[in-house]
């Protein structure tokens, strides 16, 4: 069994040089990043399995933040990012999506904290049409759309006409849709997350806590997908152990 300290690195203030911190260039509006197809059924549908397991393997925390799995299990996930970031689009398609399972078994809950003004542009209208999306129970579905439209149209991802397209892939009510992204107020939510941002010292997201302590790889950078497991293995098998008695006297 491997030491939680070899997997766990380090506690500090900053992510490493995987993340994308607020100084990097703005991309243009118009630029197409990369080609990719139109997400698939499994993609839109990749977290059926966990929401199956119940209303309670999704919600929201009091401050706002939507969470995925088991509000009670042992191991909490923190991940502070930003739908303008290529490495949070990669740490969800390279990472989260491959611990499901532990998310499914109940032994993690996944929280996503959003940050606005990380990444290379602003990201507050992709992040209200994931949260508006949230709000016909829909989150993280959106929440996939919005990085795959990352890919797709770069900093156009969060405009009205895009995030129309996102809306007829899994049914949303549209009109419900629009209003929201046009009149509801998260501020409370992006406030507390800014916050938490300042008290927990993050600079670049990216930025991934586990059980309170800011998960790195041994490279620096956001932890991967082996160490990521074996953390999650590693706790969970030292929080079931049954202590030894102590020999009688």
């Amino acid at each position: 069994m491997k030491p939680l300290a070899a997997i766990i690195v380090t506690l500090i203030l900053m992510a490493g040089t995987a993340s994308t911190n607020m100084a990097a260039t703005p991309t243009p509006t118009a630029t197409l990043l990369k080609p990719t197809a139109t997400p698939t059924n499994e993609f839109i549908s990749a977290y059926a399995a966990i929401l199956a397991k119940g209303a309670d393997y999704q919600g929201t925390t009091t401050e706002g933040y939507y969470y995925l799995g088991n509000p009670d299990a042992p191991v909490l996930l923190e991940e502070f990012a930003s739908f303008s970031c290529p490495h949070c689009e990669s740490f969800l398609t390279e990472v989260v999506h491959h611990i499901q399972d532990k998310i499914e078994a109940g032994l993690v809950k996944f929280v996503y904290i959003p940050v606005t003004n990380f990444g290379p542009f602003d990201s507050t209208t992709m992040t209200r049409a994931v949260m508006c999306a949230g709000e016909q129970g829909k989150f993280w579905q959106m929440h996939d759309l919005m990085f795959e439209w990352l890919n797709r149209f770069g900093s156009s991802a969060g405009q009205w006409q895009n995030v129309r397209k996102a809306a007829d892939l899994i049914d949303l009510d549209i009109q419900q849709l629009r209003t929201c992204y046009e009149d509801a107020d998260f501020s409370a939510v992006f406030d507390a997350a800014s916050e938490q941002v300042k008290l927990r010292g993050v600079l670049g997201v990216p930025a991934v806590y586990f059980n309170g302590m800011l998960l790195e790889s041994a490279h620096g950078g956001p932890v991967g997908l082996i160490g990521l497991r074996d953390a999650i293995d590693d706790f969970v098998e030292r929080s079931t152990l049954t202590p030894t008695p102590s020999p009688t006297q």
